[in-house]
């Protein structure tokens, strides 16, 4: 049933346990080693209301940044935009980034760090020497 509502099993689990949704029918299971596992039964019926409680109790997806694909056209990427395609933190993008020529500062000193444009051909130069290390 988890997998049909979009939801992981621990939270379906959760929201059964809770009563926040029902099962068709509930029996206990008594061949576990230690104690009683209660197992759920679902029917057709069911899918709907759960899918609606899954979306309105749910995480909101708005929020969520989207990764960054790089179409090959933009010359100047962010710090973020690199850290997503690498997967990697931007901490670490930033650092890696920080000293190397051909970065662009942009805008004044914050804190430690200053908001950095880093072009393509550096982009490329990084990723070869990360690549051979």
């Amino acid at each position: 049933m988890a997998e049909i509502v979009g939801v992981p099993v621990v939270q379906l689990r959760l929201w059964l346990e809770a009563g926040k949704i029902t099962a068709t029918r509930t029996e206990r299971n008594k061949q576990v080693m230690l104690g009683e596992e209660k197992v759920y039964f679902f029917s057709e019926g069911d899918i709907e209301p759960i899918r609606r409680f899954a979306t309105k109790v749910g995480p909101k997806k708005q929020g969520a940044k989207e990764q960054f694909v790089d179409d090959g056209e933009q010359e100047f990427f962010t710090v973020a935009q690199i850290a997503s395609l690498w997967h990697l933190s931007t901490d670490t993008i930033q650092r890696m980034f920080q000293d190397e020529p051909g970065v662009l500062p942009v805008g004044k000193l914050r804190g430690k760090r200053r908001k950095i444009r880093i072009p393509r051909a550096v982009m490329d130069r990084i990723r070869k020497r990360r690549e051979n290390s």
